[in-house]
């Protein structure tokens, strides 16, 4: 990610109203609180990398389903992945998005449930699961996604489709 001020801009262009919360140990990490009309949405971390180490990368979590699913969530991806560089990551924790939780249980893919359509919808590829039931030390169960390295590679059809 080239700066925190990035992607605070595109969440204010946005409508989000992003609340700088205390700076973590890390130098190249910040914490956001992402409100609508005053109300809490999510806590976004932020990791802005290390080069040539580490890419940055975005983890949204703590979200209120109730007022986030549908436009807000929407919002809040489509700004990542615009401050996001190539090859970055997003990681959105689906606590409480019960849709995604009982689609992912039953097998469906996870770039085919409600959230991943979303990440999808906004660029993001290759969608994964992350699930670790050893006692949250990672946080919360979350969809982890990519922005391409490349744009072509977002509108590649599926196989099958005329694609590989």
């Amino acid at each position: 990610m080239r700066s925190l001020r990035s992607l605070w801009v595109l969440l204010v262009a946005s409508g989000l109203q992003p609340v700088a919360l205390p700076k973590p140990r890390i130098r190249e990490m910040h914490d956001l609180e992402v409100r609508y009309r005053g109300r809490h949405v999510a806590h976004v971390r932020v990791f802005l990398g290390r080069k040539p180490y580490y890419r940055g990368w975005v983890e949204v979590y703590n979200v209120d389903w109730g007022l986030a699913k549908g436009p807000l969530e929407r919002l809040i991806a489509a700004s990542v992945y615009r401050a996001l560089e190539p090859g970055e990551t997003i990681f959105f924790e689906y606590v409480g998005d019960w849709v995604t939780m009982s689609q992912l249980e039953r097998g469906v893919p996870p770039e085919e449930t409600r959230l991943g359509r979303v990440l999808a919808s906004v660029g993001f590829t290759s969608i994964e699961d992350m699930y670790y039931p050893e006692g949250f030390m990672e946080g919360g169960p979350k969809l982890r996604a990519h922005k391409p390295l490349r744009e072509q590679r977002r509108h590649r059809a599926p196989p099958g489709e005329g694609g590989e």
